[in-house]
């Protein structure tokens, strides 16, 4: 598998979503911050922000830092609601703990095992 983000939003401003797949550096998450913030900042204020880690492998400890940071403006936009796809719970990268140093209180945060799930939360 190749190494990715991908990250899309629906039109209506309501999900933003970033996929992660193969093996993710700290080069390759920097490279895709701007893209992310450019679509979370044009969401509408509440949106629901979805992480599929379905397709990763692994994600280096170097990420950390840049992961807090995108936590940290998501929360400036706005963000009203956390769905994380984590159907191997070995490959869960920590993004529980920096959730709460780095999200605003009282932003739901849902974490299932896969994306069937996360669409019935997410609708």
């Amino acid at each position: 598998m190749p190494d990715a983000l991908k990250i899309t939003a629906r039109p209506d401003g309501t999900l933003v979503t970033i996929e992660y797949s193969g093996h993710v550096t700290a080069e390759l998450l920097r490279a895709h911050v701007i893209e992310a913030d450019a679509l979370a900042a044009k969401a509408k204020p509440g949106f629901t922000f979805l992480t599929d880690l379905t397709g990763l492998e692994r994600m280096e400890v170097d990420c950390a830092p840049i992961l807090s940071q995108m936590m940290v403006r998501l929360s400036s936009f706005g963000v009203g609601r956390i769905v994380r796809v984590i159907p191997d719970p070995k490959k869960d990268i920590g993004l529980g703990i920096l959730s709460i140093f780095h999200l605003k209180s009282g932003v739901p945060v849902n974490t299932v095992a896969t994306r069937a799930e996360a669409a019935r939360l997410i609708r």
